[in-house]
């Protein structure tokens, strides 16, 4: 064997995410997305947005604010980012263990907790907003008025 090819051999062997090593396919990416629970919550969270509630003063803009999310923002594209970034940071065999993590007690059990926190959270979110939401249309308001007189020709 040359020096050439015995370090080439060293190198494949010592790196961490080998060239040769193979990627997650898609079925793979799926399967992981659902034991872990990851899609479960994200969709749960887009439903959230489109129909969260908002300060009287935005209410008349929901239908262009969740036009907008469905198109620019919809569990097609985010799973497609989510799969491109776990294919680029996982190995199949990694995904796999990883699946076989979640499908254990103490996997089941950290999808269950991650899901009562992620639900916490939100409702955390949305209460602080439907409690402050009507200052956040006066400040929006306000920036309005300030650009406009900014804009407005002088006399």
């Amino acid at each position: 064997m040359s020096n050439r090819s015995y370090l080439l051999m060293l190198l494949l062997i010592a790196s961490p995410a080998p060239v040769i090593a193979q990627q997650p396919d898609s079925a793979l990416v799926d399967r992981f997305l659902s034991v872990s629970g990851t899609d479960s919550i994200l969709r749960a969270d887009l439903d959230k947005l489109a129909h969260a509630p908002l300060p009287s003063a935005e209410e008349p803009i929901r239908v262009v604010l969740v036009a907008w999310q469905n198109k620019y923002f919809n569990w097609t594209l985010v799973r497609e980012r989510i799969a491109a970034s776990l294919e680029s940071h996982a190995t199949a065999a990694q995904v796999r263990d990883l699946i076989a993590f979640y499908e254990s007690p103490l996997g089941r059990l950290s999808v269950s907790l991650t899901a009562e926190l992620n639900t916490d959270y939100a409702a955390f979110i949305l209460s602080q907003r439907a409690a402050h939401g009507d200052e956040l249309s006066r400040a929006i308001a306000q920036h309005e008025d300030s650009l406009s007189r900014r804009a407005a020709p002088s006399p």
